[in-house]
């Protein structure tokens, strides 16, 4: 397993607990891997994960063996061209790709790459840091090749995205948070109707019955 975005490295821990894998994850802050090494070291699993230091396009050219899933947990603009690096490094055979946060600060190239795969669920859940907010996961099992030919309409959602994370990072800078509630409130509901207008939707809820099948509405 592949996890690029360790962060305090919760997830990866719960992982190697759950599951018979090696997992090797990624982080590029310093002081989350610091944290995360000794996580994993208290919790006994130095033995089954290997913690990366630095960015993601510096460390994937210096992995080994093949990956049989992916969880994305990093800046959504790399997701699609990450996995499309390591599809081409032949490091990724039929896998499943787990992707958190796609739709708030968002993903949409990625995005619209994977609800192409008839193999995708886009699970509606709560937002981890604001609750009332919505936030989407994605779960694929990949059965061809990823591709990067994204329409207009998905570039203008990278521009959306990438402009409330600027805003994030300027404001912090002048030792302010982002906005309110209301701000974020607002971005997920222009997201969510951009890729609305894309044919692109979730499929299910965190806790409700079955998802329904299809994840394109096209």
């Amino acid at each position: 397993v592949l996890e690029l975005g360790t962060g305090c490295g919760y997830s990866a821990i719960r992982l190697a607990s759950a599951l018979p894998v090696q997992l090797e994850t990624v982080e590029e802050d310093p002081l989350r891997v610091i944290v995360a090494r000794c996580m994993i070291a208290m919790s006994n699993l130095n033995d089954r994960i290997k913690v990366w230091i630095g960015k993601t396009a510096v460390v994937l050219p210096r992995l080994g063996g093949r990956f049989h899933a992916v969880v994305c947990d990093h800046a959504g603009k790399n997701f699609l061209p990450d996995l499309l690096f390591l599809q081409h490094q032949h490091l990724l055979p039929r896998a499943v790709v787990l992707a958190n946060h796609v739709l708030k600060p968002g993903a949409p190239e990625f995005l619209w790459e994977v609800t192409r795969h008839p193999t995708t669920q886009v699970v509606s859940v709560p937002e981890f840091e604001q609750p009332p907010l919505e936030d989407w996961m994605s779960v694929t099992v990949l059965t061809r090749p990823l591709q990067n030919d994204p329409p207009a309409g998905v570039l203008d959602l990278v521009e959306l995205s990438a402009g409330i994370l600027d805003r994030a990072s300027d404001t912090r800078s002048r030792g302010r948070q982002l906005g309110s509630v209301d701000d974020w409130k607002d971005f997920v509901e222009d997201m969510k109707l951009g890729l609305g207008d894309l044919g692109i939707q979730a499929t299910a809820q965190h806790g409700a019955d079955p998802p329904p099948k299809c994840v394109r509405c096209d």
